[in-house]
């Protein structure tokens, strides 16, 4: 490889990445400035926008309709609690994340396997997802003994990421909110990466065209396994951050509220985008703080409509009319200039010489 053209490439990644700095810019701003509770907000949106990154993952680029999406949030969040709480040697930490995404990569494999291998209509997968959800949510909220039932589990612990001779103890919001803001970007970018690979290629193809990309050779059950595994990982990590975050791990994490949430998230900011859904967390977290000072319902409300403006009047959402908004301003500065000819008028030179 050509120096120069090694250099084309660095510039080519961190433009394809300049959101990604601009948000860590943004973050790191907010977080200079904001009072403990403003962090509080941002980094629960930041944590929950993982989970809207999951949807958009499969919903947005791989045509995968997952109404469930909150089984992995709840599963994590549960997961990382009872590790905190059943594991005494040591910090536990490590293992409760490690566990906690692995669990949420076996739930979406468990379910999505013999749905996607037995070729099961798009709506079918829908409805089963979203019922391995709620029967999820009900038995926590049933069994005492080892969830808390309908209570949760409450007091979880920040994360501990200490080694030896290395102290990495989460105490405060303060602390916490540069580990939300980077989950969020390191998922950003991971996912950015493998839309833009060979293998999000493939993706697009199947969500466009599912029978011809099977026409043409791909394993579609596989790679639609492999979205579910990630999305399902994404998920699980959101989760086991928003447990200790929060503070406890109810059985309304597995709710339709949540994956609502992330659908009007994904929505309104953009399908197919991932900085879409991911700056549209935070901006309607914020709203949604603003709006329940006034009224418990203006919040829900807000978002009802917002979502239906979005799929009525912004089908690509925000950051789709952003895109088209610079791609007709590009064409129009790229266009050529009307020359005499084009208006059917003589040029002078001609008039003179001709």
């Amino acid at each position: 490889m050509t120096p120069h053209a090694g250099v084309s490439r660095v510039l080519s990644a961190f433009w394809a990445a300049r959101w990604a700095v601009l948000l860590l810019v943004g973050l790191a701003l907010y977080g200079r400035f904001s009072d403990p509770f403003g962090l509080f907000i941002v980094s629960s949106a930041l944590v929950l926008a993982l989970l809207a990154l999951s949807v958009d993952l499969q919903w947005g680029y791989a045509g995968i309709l997952n109404l469930g999406p909150a089984a992995s949030l709840g599963l994590g969040a549960y997961t990382y609690a009872l590790v905190q709480r059943k594991v005494t040697a040591g910090s536990p930490t490590w293992l409760a994340f490690g566990l906690a995404i692995l669990l949420g990569v076996a739930l979406a494999v468990i379910v999505a396997f013999p749905a996607f291998k037995a070729r099961t209509l798009p709506v079918y997968y829908a409805l089963i997802t979203l019922a391995v959800a709620l029967i999820l949510q009900r038995w926590t909220a049933v069994s005492y003994d080892l969830t808390g039932g309908s209570n949760g589990i409450t007091g979880i612990r920040l994360p501990d990421f200490s080694l030896p001779g290395l102290d990495l103890k989460v105490t405060t919001t303060e602390q916490f909110f540069p580990l939300a803001a980077g989950a969020a970007i390191a998922v950003y970018l991971g996912l950015l990466w493998l839309t833009r690979s060979r293998f999000g290629r493939v993706m697009a193809a199947i969500r466009d065209d599912e029978e011809k990309a099977a026409t043409l050779g791909y394993d579609v059950s596989a790679v639609k396994l492999a979205v579910a595994a990630v999305a399902g990982g994404i998920g699980a990590l959101a989760g086991a951050l928003y447990a200790p975050l929060a503070g406890t791990a109810h059985p309304s994490l597995f709710g339709i509220a949540f994956s609502i949430q992330a659908f009007v998230w994904v929505a309104v900011g953009g399908q197919g985008t991932l900085i879409g859904p991911l700056l549209a967390a935070i901006a309607l977290k914020l709203l949604e703080n603003r709006l329940r000072d006034v009224s418990a319902d203006g919040y829900v409300m807000a978002l009802a409509a917002l979502f239906m403006l979005a799929v009525i009047f912004l089908p690509r959402g925000i950051a789709g009319l952003f895109s088209d908004i610079a791609r007709e301003a590009k064409s129009r500065l790229a266009r050529p200039a009307p020359s005499v000819l084009s208006t059917g008028r003589e040029r002078p030179s001609e008039g003179l010489h001709g």
